[in-house]
Formats: structure tokens, sequence, C-alpha cells
């Protein structure tokens, strides 16, 4: 963290310059270092080129941390901060689908309307969830000894919280692992769906889709 010190309404008229000059230089030499926190500085032909992008974690609508949950409409925290006709990224904490949820940093993308992309992820477990141009993806992986059985997104880890498609859940596919998964039951809703085999001890993974 770099906290850049800066001497505000300087040069004061009413002063002699030699009582602003301490300050001036101050300033000036706090400028050089601003930019060279995410640029190439100055005296360099690259300069003005970024290096670093740094963005810290901010609170868009009242919230750090980024995560629909039921009873929620859409989403409050991000679509609470759209600016009409304006592109905007920003940081926000994101948690991830585990049963001891871990919080990261993650980049997101909003239109002026509110169209939401997340733009970063780190989905190193086998269940997952993150926005792609206001459709929201999910997946996720089931080991049951069942033939048929309800999923709940997100929820499935043990996670109290769902995450629900605010509008509709457009469709489900799924990749068996060993035995043939029969079908899909058709009772799909915003937070489940339900699954059907012709014989116990299903794995597969499977992927949903909506908004």
């Amino acid at each position: 963290m770099v906290n850049v010190i800066y001497n505000d309404s300087i040069p004061d008229a009413p002063n002699n310059p030699s009582q602003d000059q301490p300050k001036m230089q101050t300033n000036t030499n706090s400028i050089r270092s601003l930019v060279e926190i995410d640029h190439i500085g100055f005296g360099n032909n690259q300069g003005g080129y970024h290096k670093t992008v740094h963005q810290p974690v901010v609170g868009i609508g009242g919230q750090t941390s980024w995560n629909p949950i039921v009873g929620s409409v859409g989403r409050l925290a991000v679509e609470a901060a759209k600016i009409l006709g304006v592109q905007q990224e920003f940081i926000l904490n994101y948690t991830t689908d585990s049963p001891t949820p871990a919080t990261d940093t993650q980049l997101f993308s909003m239109t002026g309307k509110g169209g939401v992309s997340q733009l970063t992820g780190n989905a190193a477990q086998q269940e997952g969830w993150c926005w792609c141009g206001g459709i929201l993806l999910q997946w996720g992986e089931v080991n049951s000894a069942l033939a048929t059985d309800t999923v709940t997104f997100k929820g499935r880890s043990g996670t109290t919280n769902t995450i629900p498609f605010p509008n509709n859940c457009f469709g489900i596919t799924i990749q068996p692992r060993g035995v043939t998964v029969k079908n899909i039951n058709a009772a799909v809703t915003a937070t489940t769906f339900t699954w059907g085999s012709n014989v116990a001890n299903n794995i597969f993974f499977w992927f949903a889709w909506g908004n």
C-alpha cells in the first residue's frame, strides 16, 4: 500500500513563493510516485504504459462481498451502482462454493444498464458459479448411491445459501462418469434440479445456465 502525500491549494495566493516551495516540491514528487504505482514513469520511452493495475475491493450497494442468496432480487449489490451510459470495472470479494466458503477477489464488468460479466475467476474446485454477460453459469459434481435425487445450486456442498437463477434456468447438461444417467427430471426450478437414473450409484458432472 502506498500513501501518497499531497498538499491542496498550493501555491496559496497570499504566500510568498518561497513559503510554498517545499510543499510544491512534495506535490511534484508525489505526482511522480503516484504515476509510477501502476505506470511506467517519466524519462522512459514507454512512459505512461501500464505495468500493473491495482484495484482494491470496494463497497458497492453497501456490500463488499457479492453473493446473491434466496430472497434477493437479481444482483442488488451490483445493480445499485450502475451508471447509465457508463461501462465500469470493479473488484468485489467473491464467495466460493464450498462447505467452508473462502472469499477471494474477482474482477467484474458492468454495462450502463446493469449487465454484469465476471472477468476473472479461480475455480479450483469442481463446483462453482460465475456471471458471463448477464448469464449465470453453474456447475458441479454428483457422487450419489441413489437412483434419483435433487441438486440445490450452490447449497449442494453443505453451504447454507443457494445461488438462484433470478429469472429462469435455461437448461441442464450432464456428463456421466461410469454408469449412464437416464435423464434429468423435468422438475427444474430457479434453485434446484432433479435427476434420475436407471440404476443406483451415479457419478456425473453437470452444467446449468440461465439468467
